[in-house]
């Protein structure tokens, strides 16, 4: 099975999920295929505020959240500090910091690795209206491959729709999907499928700016601010699968 196709079963099963409880469980086996075990998807706060009403589902080990909640970790998390100042999911060694000038984000990194916490991977996840969220994955080992970080943002992004609809008392049903045009919802599809914008623009024959412009066109009615979560909401809604 590959990689693109495990990622998509999780999606199935996380969509058929109707409690938080098992939207947890789906995400938590998903980020089990990539050795990420333990995850987190919350909203972001701004500084100075308690981070627990923000916190959709974690299953962070215990000791390590309340740690994390009790000191405030929020504020001076590296992790959290590049999520804050970007849209591209990264890899927690890519949010760098100065350990010898920054002693309170490294005693944040040294003590997540003693609750085996020791390599993780961010999603940034915002929507066209501004509201700023994201979800990350923790554990012993990431290999970090394109198709892996390609998973587990589309992963992220979908997880945590579905999770906010279920605090929210909202079903896919409930919510009418957006109207998309036959060529969006065809480059969605190809995107899906792992395709190129110029790979996309070779098989429909036509110039790479007007596939752009279909994405553009796309994500604004999705509410979506890259092609990515654009998918994922595209998937939510039923309109690609």
């Amino acid at each position: 099975m590959t990689v693109a196709q495990s990622a998509f079963d999780r999606l199935e099963a996380i969509e058929c999920a109707s409690t938080p409880s098992a939207v947890l469980l789906e995400i938590q086996r998903a980020a089990t295929d990539f050795g990420l075990g333990c995850f987190m998807a919350a909203g972001i706060p701004g500084p100075n505020k308690r981070f627990e009403p923000y916190v959709l589902l974690h299953n962070w080990p215990k000791g390590w959240f309340d740690r994390y909640m009790d000191n405030r970790y929020l504020d001076t998390d590296p992790v959290i500090r590049r999520l804050r100042s970007t849209v591209d999911p990264f890899t927690w060694n890519e949010a760098p910091y100065d350990r010898h000038k920054d002693a309170l984000a490294h005693k944040v990194i040294c003590e997540a690795s003693e609750f085996r916490l020791k390599v993780g991977f961010t999603v940034p996840i915002y929507t066209a209206s501004g509201d700023q969220a994201g979800m990350t994955f923790g554990g012993e080992h990431f290999e970090g491959t394109r198709e892996a970080r390609r998973a587990l943002q589309l992963i992220a992004i979908f997880g945590h729709a579905k999770a906010r609809a279920i605090a929210l008392g909202r079903q896919r049903e409930e919510t009418p999907a957006p109207k998309l045009s036959a060529r969006e919802v065809e480059v969605l599809k190809w995107a899906a499928a792992g395709k190129s914008n110029s790979a996309i623009a070779d098989i429909l024959n036509l110039s790479e700016t007007t596939i752009e412009t279909f994405f553009a066109r796309a994500c604004r009615k999705l509410d979506s601010v890259n092609r990515t979560q654009a998918v994922a909401e595209a998937m939510r809604a039923g309109l690609i699968f």
